[in-house]
């Protein structure tokens, strides 16, 4: 279980602190950016994988206030905090925390962030709990503060579609120009023109953009519709020399599924590269 070790991936982490401890019990915290993980207390599972621009102990704080709270927390401004608390309601479940300091910018640490959870998910065989958009089977998640909607359980006999089971993890195969890169057939390398664009099908899957002169990836991506996304990037005008492939996917695949697939290829391409694609985190 290399994910729970201090330097797990070429990082230094911070022993693991139970996020019930007193405030005292953060003072081992940098006040810095960088990126956190979170287990089950007694358990050797990663139940969420984050990363902070800001103090690492205040971002902590206030995931351990939302976490244990009385009510299911808002999905704002932590997202992870709703799925968490459900966990915990529901099986009475603990946790503790471990960070590393990071001074990058944001998209060096988003890059970092989707390398961890791919490599997470290799040595585990599934994804965390609370990523990529996964949560509680049993109950609904809250929306944002301004609709003011809070989850709460849902009635027997029902399910949260995105309480599943993980993908299986994407395992590195060929460099990032092949057809089979992460063990996928991608179909064959076209330019980014509207004609090209007009073939592609309406199906869900995941998507390489590519500077071919630079040799360089743009983006990876994933949508229920390849078509329309790959459409939506054709216009922003990014590289004369841009050339796009895809890999289809049942349209029966769920939506936190085709993210556990794109965070894959992101973590993939970071190992390859030690960056994001150009583009990837909004980047211009």
């Amino acid at each position: 279980m290399k994910y729970l070790d201090h330097d797990w991936c070429g990082f230094q982490w911070t022993d693991w602190i139970p996020l019930t401890q007193d405030q005292d019990s953060f003072s081992k915290i940098p006040a810095e950016p960088g990126l956190f993980r979170v287990k089950s207390l007694g358990d050797s599972a990663l139940v969420y994988i984050g990363q902070t621009g800001r103090s690492l102990k205040e971002r902590t704080r206030t995931l351990r206030n939302s976490t244990f709270s009385e009510k299911m927390p808002y999905d704002d401004p932590h997202t992870e905090s709703p799925c968490l608390w459900a966990h915990r309601i529901e099986s009475g479940m603990d946790y503790e925390i471990s960070v590393t300091h990071q001074d990058k910018s944001k998209e060096e640490r988003m890059a970092i962030e989707c390398f961890l959870l791919w490599q997470y998910r290799v040595e585990k065989g599934s994804s965390t709990l609370c990523n990529h958009g996964r949560f509680h089977p049993r109950f609904t998640k809250s929306k944002n503060r301004k609709r003011g909607v809070r989850g709460e359980p849902l009635e027997d006999g029902k399910m949260n579609a995105r309480g599943g089971e993980s993908f299986p993890p994407l395992l590195p195969s060929g460099s990032m120009e092949s057809q089979r890169w992460m063990s996928l057939d991608w179909s064959e390398w076209e330019e980014l023109s509207l004609g090209n664009i007009q073939k592609i099908p309406t199906q869900p899957g995941v998507y390489r953009i590519y500077d071919s002169e630079r040799r360089e990836m743009l983006y990876l991506g994933e949508s229920s519709n390849l078509r329309m996304r790959i459409q939506s990037h054709s216009r922003r005008g990014w590289e004369p020399n841009a050339v796009f492939c895809y890999h289809s996917l049942p349209k029966s695949l769920p939506e936190y599924q085709r993210m556990e697939i794109e965070n894959d290829l992101i973590g993939g391409y970071y190992l390859e590269r030690v960056e994001a694609p150009r583009f990837q985190f909004g980047k211009k």
